[in-house]
């Protein structure tokens, strides 16, 4: 009989799946089992099986042992993963990223893991339009304050007390502003003229003007002031109408700036005006070299170099002594390429001295060199004549010495008598001879050395009583 039951129990695991436990009953008939009862089937065929009998009511129970079983979430990268589950259940949770500090400027409520992103609290006027705007602040504390705008300029006509911005609305009971058409005149070496349109009227009373003016590249200003400040010793004044101003002392070949600014006693002061410009001419060059011959008892020539380009030359002479008055040579002026002047109507016998200067504008005026030259000093002869008694020459002139190419040369033989005219070269060679036989009266010749080198040269006038001899110069 038990080897029957363990047959059916063996057959019924075979073919079927139990659950965990199946209880039936067994009626016992003649020593043999029978099942009763049907069995209810759900676990997988193969578990263990474990028959018990109990009771006398021959109850039959079978367990069947299965691996146990734990419910939750076996998701890693949840909040509530369970490392023990072998079931995932549903109920897996997951982070919300956020500051979790509620003191912090930017604390997330919803967050469930704090990410460090948290920002603190800084306290400040966060309106960008404010006066007292605080960029750094993250947090409004009603601090902000706002302009209230209008003209807050008291001289204006609409002035308004109470506003703190000024919105450009100013008005003024005239136009008075900056002076315009700034420019520059009459600049020579060390000289300017700047100009500019008065702004100086019935509604505009100027008070003070100034200007500045430096070298280019320089540091430090001069300036000029025309009118007095109100309320200075000297004002008020406002009614300074000036529209230029001499600048002098300047300095020769150099580039200089300048602007200006305007004071009313009725309006606000201006502004200093936009820069301007001007540059000095060179200075004007003087002569170098002056000379000076007496070819007659009344007659100075004078000689010079040019150092260079300049309008004209004018020589300046008086009589060597205290006081007395000057004289020229050449007038106004010896104009630029001509280097030698004759100044007639000396006193023979009288010390004299010369200066020479020269302008560099043609009508004269102060664009002229630095000074004139150092003096040169001589006396006019009483008389030019042969050393002893005898046949005597006066008078005698050359010009102009120096020069390009032709000499002019004349004289006067108070007697009758033979002559030799010669021009000499340094190394003693005649290269112009002229005789005159038995002459008497005033000579005049016009002697060509164009052909000759420049150098030194010596004329010779011959007697049977002496040498007469001048130097000429070829330029």
């Amino acid at each position: 009989m038990k080897k029957l039951l363990f047959t059916i129990i063996a057959v019924v695991f075979a073919t079927f799946s139990f659950s965990q436990q199946v209880s039936r009953y067994v009626v016992a008939n003649g020593g043999n089992y029978s099942i009763a009862l049907g069995i209810s089937v759900s676990s997988t065929i193969g578990e263990p099986m474990v028959n018990t009998l109990t009771g006398t009511g021959f109850i039959l129970t079978q367990g069947f042992q299965q691996p146990s079983i734990t419910y939750g979430c076996k998701d890693s990268t949840a909040t509530n993963y369970n490392p023990l589950a072998t079931i995932n259940d549903g109920t897996c949770t997951y982070c919300i990223y956020g500051c979790m500090d509620t003191t912090q400027f930017n604390y997330t409520p919803l967050a469930t893991c704090d990410d460090g992103s948290c920002i603190p609290i800084i306290y400040g006027c966060t309106d960008s339009i404010a006066l007292n705007y605080y960029p750094p602040a993250n947090t409004n504390n009603g601090t902000c304050v706002y302009c209230t705008y209008g003209c807050t300029d008291s001289l204006a006509t609409n002035y308004n007390v109470s506003a703190t911005c000024d919105d450009g609305s100013c008005t003024y009971g005239n136009t008075c502003g900056l002076p315009t058409n700034l420019h520059h005149t009459d600049l020579i070496h060390d000289r300017v003229v700047l100009n500019w349109n008065s702004t100086n009227s019935s509604t505009c009373n100027v008070d003070q003007i100034r200007l500045k003016y430096r070298e280019v590249g320089t540091s430090s200003w001069s300036q000029k002031n025309m009118g007095a400040p109100t309320g200075s010793p000297a004002g008020p004044s406002c009614n300074i109408s000036n529209s230029d101003k001499l600048i002098l002392n300047l300095t020769p070949s150099t580039n200089y700036e300048w602007y200006m600014k305007v004071w009313y006693c009725n309006a606000p002061a201006t502004a200093w005006t936009a820069l301007q410009y001007f540059t000095t001419l060179d200075a004007c060059p003087n002569v170098t070299s002056l000379a000076v011959s007496t070819p007659t008892t009344t007659k100075a020539t004078f000689t010079w170099a040019n150092a260079g380009v300049y309008e004209f030359v004018r020589i300046r002479i008086k009589v060597d002594s205290v006081g007395g008055g000057f004289t020229t040579a050449g007038g106004f002026g010896i104009n630029y390429g001509i280097l030698t002047k004759d100044k007639n109507g000396l006193t023979p016998g009288q010390a004299y001295k010369g200066w020479a200067r020269t302008w560099c504008d043609p009508a004269g005026g102060p664009y002229r060199s630095a000074t004139w030259t150092s003096p040169i000093y001589w006396s006019q002869p009483h008389l030019i004549r042969l050393e002893g008694e005898g046949a005597a020459i006066t008078d005698l002139e050359v010009y102009p010495n120096p020069s390009r190419d032709i000499f002019n040369v004349s004289f006067v033989s108070d007697e009758v008598q033979s002559l030799e005219i010669s021009i000499i070269n340094v190394v003693g060679e005649a290269i112009y001879t002229a005789d005159l036989e038995q002459f008497v009266g005033q000579y005049t010749k016009e002697v060509s050395l164009a052909t000759y080198p420049k150098g030194v040269y010596f004329l010779e006038i011959t007697t049977d009583k002496g040498v007469i001899n001048k130097k000429l110069i070829l330029q």
